[in-house]
């Protein structure tokens, strides 16, 4: 099934490749937009690092 959609792409000229790259709802087509994350105010950077081994950091 991939490989027939490939090939659909391919077929497709530059304007309509960019739109099947957009992230859109499968059932209405309106764009999906994500979902901006906040920092978290009580991650500490330098711990995260020291557990995981990256003392460089």
């Amino acid at each position: 099934m991939k490989i027939d959609i490939d090939e659909r792409v391919e077929g497709m000229c530059n304007k309509c490749k960019h739109e099947t790259e957009e992230n859109r709802c499968n059932r209405c087509g309106e764009e999906i937009k994500e979902e901006v994350h906040s920092t978290n105010k009580n991650f500490d950077e330098n711990k995260f690092r020291a557990l995981a081994g990256d003392i460089d950091g």
